[in-house]
């Protein structure tokens, strides 16, 4: 006899909401509410300087704001992504807004999570077992490893393992370890070789194709030990409170559509919403990135107005396409203090604060 065709319906439904729980729990693909990227493919090789100043980046949207682990409330020093990929590499940028850089470890897989570090997991077939780990402090030192299983699950982790071929480079504005000034942030970035990563999921392909999805996860620890105390851990996808929870990783889709350059620094053509985003960094030294959304082609104006309402220049004053921008600023003799910047587009305006710091 079929057992599920003499169940009654009740019966039936209950069984199925049973084994769909059971898979669910067994996959970590199917955990709700996790974050979720669609990473843009390139052709032309990224330099790996630590500045993310060359016009591809453009082309990666910012993540959002990373959020404090295990908790609700925003982190006090703000923390984001960007992410590209070609046929060799996977480009990871940080940047980290830091009022006290510190790193002291200097040799390869030293224990930088004591200190301040960005880091990336990756699961490539998101079977919550096998995943890397790559770990950047300010002083460009690596920590990588990766290994079997969660801690939490009896999982080891193989920090005799190297990645081969991984390029990484760290710029600081400010300077590290030094508690007598006061910094302002911290940039890295990664080139991480498809090449290395096949051992950790046999079915997937490397480099990956059109449309294929990761789980991807990144954390910034803050760590500040001049004052005893030590800072946030924060990262793009929320944990219940740690690094090592696979089924918390987010998702990450492999574009396939090749972006070859940034044409009048235009990112893309097709968004719902006018949006103005906070420039980065910020504070900033010298020269800073506006960052907004045009939803619609229209005529449009970027300005810099000082703490008094008084006009201080006009970023662009001009007709826009529909896409997504990026314009720098650069506060040529202005002493440092709070500065504010507007954007109007169409029948949209919005004003942000950012701040100069010398």
């Amino acid at each position: 006899m079929n057992y599920f065709a003499a169940k009654k319906p009740m019966q039936q439904w209950a069984t199925n909401l049973l084994i769909f729980l059971i898979f669910a729990s067994l996959s970590p693909i199917f955990s709700q509410n996790v974050e979720h990227y669609t990473i843009k493919k390139i052709n032309s090789k990224i330099t790996i300087d630590g500045s993310l100043n060359e016009d591809v980046w453009s082309l990666a949207k910012p993540t959002k704001d990373f959020v404090v682990l295990g908790e609700s409330q925003k982190a006090k020093t703000a923390a984001f992504a960007k992410i590209l990929w070609d046929e060799d590499y996977l480009y990871v940028g940080f940047y980290c807004q830091d009022l006290n850089v510190w790193a002291t470890y200097q040799n390869r897989d030293d224990p930088l999570y004591k200190e301040d570090v960005v880091e990336v997991y990756i699961d490539p077939d998101g079977d919550g077992k096998k995943y890397i780990e790559v770990e950047v402090n300010p002083l460009n030192t690596i920590f990588d490893l990766w290994l079997t299983k969660p801690w939490a699950a009896g999982g080891q982790g193989m920090t005799d393992w190297t990645m081969a071929g991984l390029l990484t480079a760290t710029s600081v504005d400010g300077t590290v370890a030094d508690g007598s000034d006061q910094d302002t942030a911290w940039m890295c970035e990664m080139a991480l070789p498809f090449s290395e990563m096949k051992f950790a999921a046999a079915t997937k392909n490397f480099p990956p194709l059109e449309n294929d999805k990761w789980r991807f996860n990144m954390y910034r620890f803050d760590r500040s030990f001049t004052s005893g105390k030590i800072g946030e851990a924060t990262g793009w996808s929320q944990t219940q409170g740690g690094q090592h929870e696979p089924d918390r990783f987010g998702v990450v889709l492999f574009d396939g559509l090749i972006a070859d350059s940034v044409q009048s620094n235009q990112i893309n053509n097709s968004f719902d919403n006018f949006v103005l985003h906070q420039n980065y960094p910020n504070p900033f030294n010298q020269t800073t990135s506006i960052e907004f959304t045009v939803p619609v082609s229209c005529t449009a104006n970027l300005k810099i107005y000082d703490i008094a309402g008084h006009e201080i220049e006009t970023l662009f004053d001009d007709y826009k396409d529909a896409g997504e921008y990026r314009v720098k600023w650069t506060a040529h003799g202005l002493s440092s203090g709070v500065y504010f910047y507007r954007l109007n587009a169409g029948n949209f305006s919005e004003t942000k604060k950012l701040i100069l710091r010398k």
